[in-house]
């Protein structure tokens, strides 16, 4: 009898996606934005983001980008960015500092 082989599908061999990231491939004006890290942040606004442990930065949207064309007129937050489970939303005030507010406490509660 012939020898058959078997291939087997690997399971969750993939990097796991944090809330954040589904959160943002479920919503259809973002649904392509997500990036690992602050990669989202343009590189010359990356460098005013601090975070305390890089390891608890799990990712980031560039809002403006991703929604300008559907909402030219309106007033939209720069960037949201998921760091150990909470989502802060950043935007530039008028001196150029980004200001980091704080919308959910908890992504998985």
């Amino acid at each position: 009898m012939a020898n058959k082989r078997v291939r087997v599908k690997q399971v969750g061999t993939g990097v796991a996606k944090c809330a954040f990231q589904v959160a943002i491939e479920n919503t259809e004006e973002v649904k392509d934005g997500f990036c690992q890290g602050k990669q989202a942040v343009k590189s010359a606004d990356r460098s005013k983001v601090v975070a305390a442990d890089n390891n608890k930065l799990q990712g980031s949207l560039d809002i403006d980008s991703q929604v300008k064309a559907l909402y030219p007129n309106e007033p939209r937050w720069d960037y949201a960015l998921s760091y150990d489970d909470k989502i802060y939303f950043l935007r530039y005030i008028l001196q150029k500092h980004l200001r980091l507010t704080e919308l959910s406490t908890n992504l998985h509660g």
